[in-house]
């Protein structure tokens, strides 16, 4: 089944007619009742992308991008399921 957008997408699952694999934040982010959102151990990693306006490039954009890969590392070692790890 095609949805539109996030929400159409959980209140369709909210119905009963539909589950759906979709990552840890949306269960942050999108609080449905009657939905419920269980952790997939061992679940496949996420790609995880950095975003800022194309013409205003941040300051210590290079100490940036290692903090958010040391942060992300470390989530993947000491959790054991990966950084970003899918919901469900």
């Amino acid at each position: 089944m095609e949805t539109a957008d996030v929400d159409n997408w959980l209140d369709t699952i909210a119905t009963g007619t539909a589950v759906g694999t979709t990552a840890e934040a949306t269960a942050h982010h999108h609080i449905r009742p009657g939905v419920t959102y269980r952790p997939v151990k061992d679940g496949p990693r996420i790609p995880v992308r950095l975003a800022w306006w194309r013409d205003d490039r941040p300051r210590g954009l290079g100490d940036l991008i290692d903090l958010t890969t040391r942060l992300y590392a470390g989530r993947a070692s000491s959790s054991g399921t990966g950084a970003g790890a899918g919901s469900g």
